[in-house]
């Protein structure tokens, strides 16, 4: 739905494009002679596009209905057409080119689309516009096409009729004659839907992956700082082996190596990982490029191994002269093809241009590859195709070659890169390789090469495996290092635990027998007890037996029965009496048992216990000795491993390493390795181009196959894709901006392309890359999300409406809209989120990013640490350390669709200051100096009028387009010496200064931080901008701060001692009085002459037409021009010049001027009466004293608004009241400190 939205993209202001008139007469002839003027061919024809809109429109609507919020999004909605009609060079309609945009359809039906409805929609009215295109004949039989019965009277009334049904509105339609219509009309559908459709039925590994987010359980954190919470050593210790790092190396400057995450990078993308599919994230300058070229390199190399391996050479199939003819190459070499992509146009031209560039490649190697000769003289020119008579007098194919830079024939070693995508583009790639074939026809081929090249390989190889070898020793030393430090402190530990309680059990066991012996004498004590018991016990017993003899001699007679019933009761109660006893005799026997045994039990413990005391003592010597033997063989051990690896003089990988210096290293090798890698690269090339020569009729048939594709499609596909493997193996590197490739590769079948790099991939929407993905058999992406975010022509809240609404009903439906299609999902965000290895930005361990890259080599202190702070949590390194320059300048003012003319002002005057020391500022014949950057596309279009004033002429264009002020995105991927970053916006305007400056979008910050190599200007409402209370700005202005700061005491900065705003600092350091310095700017540049007369109002000049006047005089310093001071040459009215010992220095602003004599200006009806004037000046008043610095005062509270009135400001940091420069200090002398 969001790229069907983006359809019928319209440029009114295209001069392509014609107003069509509706009331015309004869529209037949209208458009012949368009096309005629256009020079349209047989693919020739006209384009209508009717009922033109304001995108804005449907987006109002949008929020209109669904009560959307506003938004303060600085977005450029643009204008859409309703229908386009397209008609063949005889005016035929073309109804399969007919086009109704959904944009339309929105503002119809009024509601979200049902995409079913459309689609009828869409044919009813298709077949509606046929049938007004077609004639009825008077029997009411209609059996052909009218415009070929009766051309132009049916063609003029078929318009009108067509006009009155869709009610088209004049004004609101135009007419294109094209030379193509299948190519010159790319603004209808979006480029992306096809693919979008067809990646619906396709299923891939990369494309699965990355459409339904696929996200790895075993996540590889790539954390070095061992500060973080998240410190994780060992994946470097794996991924950093020398035998993961590459044979082959870009040929730049050797003596410079990847920085440690750029090798990371390198290594896990060709020998290390197992990933298809994974990210990079850079920051600006960190060397994306860089490690682009590196890993180009070595897929040139490893293609070139499997060349060099193969045992025939030749793939073209025998007996076939035709394109079946073609050979087929071998997925080894095909799938290291390369393509770079990108949504950027600017990005995908710097790198294919940068890459074959010879000034990019070190002086040492530009001999040799140029002597590699991969068609350098083809590289170097531009060639048009043509059909000559030869001598046989057949037409042959020749070529008229212009070279592309005459003064350098070598500006490019090689063929190595070439932008695709465009028709344009295509036609040259296969342009050139029919150059080459024709160039081999007098090639003198090196069948050597191969065996040559498998040498170097060989040896190459061998030095690698030699430091693998010589690391693997290392990290058995750190292993064994480690083993021993782990036991050393083991030992120690437990030794000391040991030794504490060996000392103290001693006394343990003491307590221990004396408890025992208190216990054994209580259980003596007991059986005394028992014993005694016992004696009492048998004194009763036998007391009991002597009674029961006693009664047994008073037995009465069997006839005594009284006596006998007394006898045998008390016989009874002595048997019951002597039972008990008995009974208590034995417990008391057995207790008095169980005290012995518990006494001896005792005594047994308390024997145990000095037994194991003296065994303690044993065992812990017995252990100690054990322990100090084998840390001693272990040390031994080390020390033979570190004998044998003494001779390894390498830089090593030492996680432990302060983590700058450890991001900037690079272990393993050294210089020479790199020299010796970008040789095997250069020979790489030599054998590339031997196997070129011995297919050099696959490369005919190819670019033929690749001309014609629509007939192969149709008769044999599989020739296509092996044409494409050819191309691609011919040119090493093409480059296509997703827009085009959709076009390119519309008849490759998915897992074609071998590698695809996506470059800023961060500014991709995730729709724009799926078909290239789904496409290539490995995906790589570089770029960076806290940078610029992808173009949206729908603002949040709608992008937040459409996703709740075709994401309705499935689980997490605002974590789905928010992955993709929110205004924070790109390319680069949704393959962050699968990758394998990555880089958690949080401690939580939510916030998950590709591959890192920190060292940062582009911007020196202060930008750097605005854009580290600001968006990497301090996590980038400096590469690039020393001194740049950095300012708020705090203005405001009031405000047109948030631009500030003051500060528009205060700009204009600023780089008209510093062109007066740097002449190339202004300099069109110099690279860019300057840029000046704002969040909002109005305030920079208002500031390319106001900087291109006739007395500045700053605003620089190429064909039309202005190139050094605009948004962030018409820098991104630039840089310059100084940037301006102009931010517009008021009180009433907030909400914009929010959406550009508040802590949820770093992105403008630093990107424009990082566009500036040496010196950061802001322009701004401070007031303004501080009361969001964001973080952007809290961070900036801290760094800012702090930097001047240290600059102020440390007095080494050049640019800082000749600061000329420095006078006007708030008490803030780095904030300065934006309003004072622009009337102080405003006075300097309105004095006529040195010795001018200064108008009273404000310093402006005197009439309108004077300054129009100075502004015609003050000329652009050219390159051919002598550089002069420059010169006020505006003519001053009644004023003659003085003789020169008269005259007065006009103020100076900046300057130094200390010791110089100041005299006072006389007004003009008092010139001839100098001295009396003079004189009654003095008499009057003491002579002003104008103080160049700031001068502090002591101002009583009482006072405060007196010393006010004066012009006193209050530094509210240093709590107290001060005076600017330019002021006369007789007004504050009482207030002096």
């Amino acid at each position: 739905m969001v790229e069907h939205l983006s359809e019928g993209d319209f440029n009114p202001r295209d001069t392509t494009n014609h107003k069509l008139t509706l009331n015309a007469q004869d529209f037949y002839g209208l458009f012949g002679e368009a096309m005629r003027k256009k020079g349209s061919g047989k693919k020739g024809g006209i384009v209508l596009f009717l009922n033109t809109l304001p995108f804005e429109r449907v987006i109002r609507m949008l929020h209109e209905k669904f009560q959307l919020e506003d938004t303060d999004e600085d977005i450029s909605y643009g204008t859409k057409f309703s229908l386009s009609l397209s008609f063949d060079r005889e005016l035929n309609l073309l109804p399969d080119n007919t086009f109704l945009t959904e944009s339309a359809y929105f503002l119809e039906v009024n509601s979200i689309l049902d995409e079913d409805k459309f689609q009828q929609y869409e044919e009813e009215q298709k077949e509606t516009i046929e049938k007004l295109f077609y004639a009825e004949e008077e029997d009411g039989h209609r059996d052909t096409h009218t415009s070929k019965a009766t051309p132009r009277k049916f063609f003029n009334r078929a318009m009108r009729k067509f006009i009155t049904h869709y009610n088209l509105q004049d004004g609101q339609c135009y007419y294109r004659a094209v030379k193509n219509l299948d190519s010159d009309v790319t603004n209808l559908h979006s480029f992306f839907v096809d693919d979008l459709q067809r990646a619906k039925e396709t299923s891939t590994k990369n494309l699965d992956a990355y459409l339904y987010q696929q996200v790895h359980n075993d996540r590889v954190d790539l954390d070095a700082n061992q500060k973080s919470p998240n410190f994780n050593p060992l994946p470097f210790y794996d991924i950093l082996q020398p035998k993961y790092y590459q044979l082959g190396r870009f040929p730049s400057h050797p003596e410079y190596a990847l920085s440690l995450m750029q090798q990371v990078a390198v290594n896990l993308s060709t020998h290390c990982g197992d990933e298809q599919i994974r990210s990079v994230n850079g920051p600006p300058g960190t060397g994306k490029t860089t490690l682009l070229k590196d890993i180009f390199a070595e897929l040139i190399v490893q293609q070139s191994y499997e060349m060099a391996l193969l045992q025939g050479k030749n793939f073209d199939v025998p007996g076939s002269n035709g394109p079946d003819g073609i050979g087929e190459l071998p997925d080894s070499i095909a799938d290291k093809g390369i393509v770079v992509a990108s949504s950027n146009n600017g990005a995908v031209q710097n790198i294919v241009n940068e890459l074959p560039f010879t000034k990019e490649v070190d002086h040492s190697f530009q001999e040799a590859l140029i002597k590699a000769d991969y068609f350098t003289e083809i590289a170097n020119s531009d060639a048009k195709e043509e059909w000559v008579q030869g001598e046989d007098s057949k037409k042959h194919k020749s070529f008229v070659v212009k070279p592309t830079d005459s003064e350098d024939p070598n500006k490019f070693w090689g063929l190595f890169s070439l932008e695709g995508g465009r028709k344009a583009n295509v036609e040259k790639i296969t342009t050139d390789i029919d150059r080459i074939v024709k160039y081999f026809d007098e090639h003198v081929p090196n069948d050597g090469v191969y065996a040559e090249f498998l040498d170097a390989y060989k040896k190459q190889e061998q030095e690698r495996d030699k430091r693998q070898s010589a690391v693997d020793t290392l990290n058995q030393v750190s292993v064994l290092e480690s083993q021993l430090n782990s036991h050393k402190t083991d030992f120690t530990r437990e030794y000391q635990e040991r030794e504490a309680n060996l000392k103290q059990l001693p006394a343990q066991v003491e307590r221990t027998i004396r408890q025992i012996q208190s216990r054994i004498g209580l259980l003596q004590a007991q059986k005394q007890q028992i014993h005694q018991s016992r004696v009492e016990n048998a004194d009763r017993e036998a007391t009991l037996n002597q009674q029961i003899d006693a009664l047994k001699l008073q037995k009465p007679g069997v006839l005594q029965l009284s006596k006998k019933r007394e006898y045998d009761q008390k016989m009874a109660g002595y048997s019951t009496a002597l039972q008990d006893v008995i009974g208590k005799k034995q417990e008391l026997k057995e207790a008095e048992v169980k005290q012995d045994r518990l006494i001896a039990q005792k005594q047994a413990a308390g024997q145990q216990a000095q037994t194991q005391l003296k065994q303690e003592q044993a065992d812990f010597e017995a252990w100690k000795y054990e322990q100090l033997y084998n840390m001693q063989q272990e040390e031994q051990q080390l020390a033979q491993r570190k004998q044998e690896n003494a001779e390894f003089s390498y830089p090593r990988l030492n996680l432990n390493e302060d983590y700058d210096k450890l991001e900037i290293s690079n272990p393993w090798f050294d210089e020479e390795y790199r020299i010796q890698q970008s040789k095997l690269f250069i020979l790489a090339l030599r054998v590339r181009k031997q196997f070129l020569y011995d297919n050099r009729k696959s490369l005919s048939k190819a670019t033929w196959i690749w001309g014609d594709q629509q007939k192969f499609m149709n008769e044999n596909p599989d020739l296509i894709v092996k044409a494409w493997h050819w191309i691609n193996l011919t040119i090493p590197v093409i480059s296509t901006t997703f827009a085009s490739s959709s076009r390119m590769f519309k008849n490759l079948p998915p897992e074609t392309i071998g590698r695809l790099f996506v470059d800023e991939a961060g500014q991709a929407l995730p729709q724009a890359s799926v078909g290239a993905i789904m496409r290539s058999r490995n995906v790589m992406v570089v770029g960076d999300p806290a940078q610029i975010k992808p173009v949206l022509t729908l603002d949040s809240k709608v992008l937040g409406l459409l996703g709740r609404h075709y994401f309705e009903g499935l689980r997490n439906p605002d974590d789905l809209a928010e992955t993709y299609i929110s205004e924070n999902s790109s390319t680069q965000t949704l393959i962050d989120a699968i990758g394998k290895y990555g880089f958690y930005k949080d401690k939580e361990k939510t916030d998950w990013i590709g591959i890192p890259l920190w060292v940062h080599r582009r911007c020196q202190y202060p930008m750097f640490d605005i854009s580290n702070d600001v968006s990497y949590n301090g996590n980038m390194v400096q590469g690039n350390k020393g001194d740049g320059a950095a300012k708020w300048f705090d203005i405001g003012g009031s405000v047109n669709n948030k631009y500030v003319s003051k500060q528009g002002q205060l700009l204009h005057y600023l780089i008209k200051k510093m062109a007066q020391k740097n002449h190339d500022i202004l300099d069109p014949n110099k690279k860019d100096v300057t840029y000046v950057i704002s969040p909002f596309k109005n305030v920079a279009d208002r500031l390319k009028k106001e900087l291109n004033s006739p007395d500045l002429k700053f605003t620089r264009r190429d064909h039309g387009k202005v190139t050094n002020i605009g948004t962030v995105h018409t820098f991104q991927g630039k840089e310059a010496p100084i940037v301006f970053l102009v931010l517009g916006a008021d009180e009433k305007s907030k909400g914009a200064a929010n959406w550009a400056m508040g802590s949820s979008n770093p992105n403008i910050m630093n990107v424009a931080a990082t566009r500036a190599k040496k010196q950061f200007y802001v322009i701004g409402d401070l007031k303004l901008y501080r009361g969001l209370g964001s973080d952007v700005i809290k961070k900036t202005l801290e760094a800012i701060d702090q930097f001047n700061q240290r600059i102020q005491k440390s007095n080494t900065n050049a640019d800082q001692k000749e600061d000329f705003t420095e006078q006007y600092e708030e008490g803030e350091p780095g904030v300065v009085d934006g309003k004072a310095l622009l009337d102080a700017l405003e006075k300097e540049f309105s004095s006529a002459l040195p010795n001018a007369p200064q108008n009273t109002e404000a310093g402006t000049p005197n009439k309108p037409q004077e300054q129009r006047q100075q502004q015609r005089n003050v000329l652009p310093v050219t390159q051919n021009q002598q550089r002069q001071p420059q010169q006020d040459l505006r003519p001053i009215r009644n004023y003659q010049r003085q003789p020169q010992q008269n005259t007065r220095p006009a103020q100076n602003y900046w300057g130094n001027h200390r010791g110089q004599s100041r005299q006072n200006a006389y007004p003009a009806q008092n010139r001839q009466q100098r001295p009396q004037y003079q004189q009654s000046q003095r008499n009057s008043r003491p002579m002003p004293q104008i103080i160049k610095r700031r001068v502090d005062l002591n101002v009583p509270y009482e006072e405060k608004d007196e010393a006010k009135k004066l012009g006193a400001r209050w530094d509210y940091k240093r709590k107290t009241w001060y005076v600017r420069p330019g002021s006369d200090l007789n007004e504050f002398r009482r207030w002096l400190k």
